[in-house]
């Protein structure tokens, strides 16, 4: 499993500055925020236009954390990643793709992509369970097989265009496993990420799920640890990582901010 940064968020500080400097206005930024953590600055601040005379005293870091613990986390929106994931499985990209909201996908397309050399992705949990291991292998197999067995007789009995092509990879793929290998482009904003990583990096049931959301929030919180201050991840008794985020109640004691 390997998950990489396409993009992140960039913030053209200038063109901000000048339009304060412009009205007669100042913004007190912090020292070392990050882009993605000014944007969203920027536009909580935007909804009580707080620059100036009526800007806190709060740091970007205290600024966001008030934003998280009062719920208003529409601002969270406007700061998006977008990830090259590779070395999932079909099985887990199933799960993935459910989240639509502030989320965009580009996947594999077994229609034009010929998985004659596909690779499978195997359940963590069967790395201990040698025989069960070896029948998992021995399916999998057996589904190449069958895929490029399909792939030949199809071919030969058909006039093999680009159209002709698509249709036999469509048929040949039936016969592929949830476990099969697939390659993805997600893009995701940071509301979106926190409300998957909450409920996808605590299914118990789904270990591929969790060791992905572990994996990803690492990368996020190094990214942006204020934007995902209140997530931790945990490891279970079985040596598994386990998502859980700090449950707050909602503060609504701020007006100035």
């Amino acid at each position: 499993m390997k998950i990489l940064i396409l993009s992140r968020p960039q913030i053209n500080i200038d063109t901000f500055l000048n339009y304060l400097a412009e009205n007669d206005l100042d913004w007190v930024r912090t020292d070392n925020a990050k882009g993605a953590e000014e944007i969203v600055e920027i536009a909580g601040r935007n909804c009580y236009f707080s620059f100036g005379s009526k800007q806190s005293s709060l740091p970007n870091k205290d600024f966001i954390k008030r934003l998280i613990k009062s719920q208003h986390t529409s601002v969270l929106e406007h700061v998006n990643w977008t990830f090259f994931i590779s070395g999932v499985s079909r099985a887990f990209s199933h799960q993935l793709v459910r989240h639509r909201v502030g989320f965009s996908f580009s996947q594999l397309s077994q229609q034009f992509f010929d998985e004659s050399d596909c690779d499978f992705v195997s359940p963590p949990q069967l790395e201990n369970k040698p025989e069960c291991k070896a029948i998992w292998e021995d399916t999998v197999k057996y589904c190449k097989k069958a895929y490029s067995m399909l792939q030949r007789s199809l071919e030969k009995s058909s006039d093999v265009n680009h159209l002709q092509k698509k249709i036999i990879n469509n048929i040949s793929r039936s016969v592929l496993p949830n476990a099969t290998e697939t390659k993805i482009v997600m893009t995701a904003n940071a509301r979106a990420l926190r409300s998957f990583l909450e409920i996808r990096g605590n299914v118990l049931c789904d270990l591929e799920m969790r060791i992905f959301c572990s994996n990803l929030l690492e990368i996020l919180q190094d990214e942006s640890m204020t934007l995902f201050y209140d997530f931790s991840c945990l490891t279970q008794d079985d040596g598994t990582p386990r998502i859980v985020r700090e449950k707050t109640q909602k503060d609504n004691s701020f007006i100035k901010l």
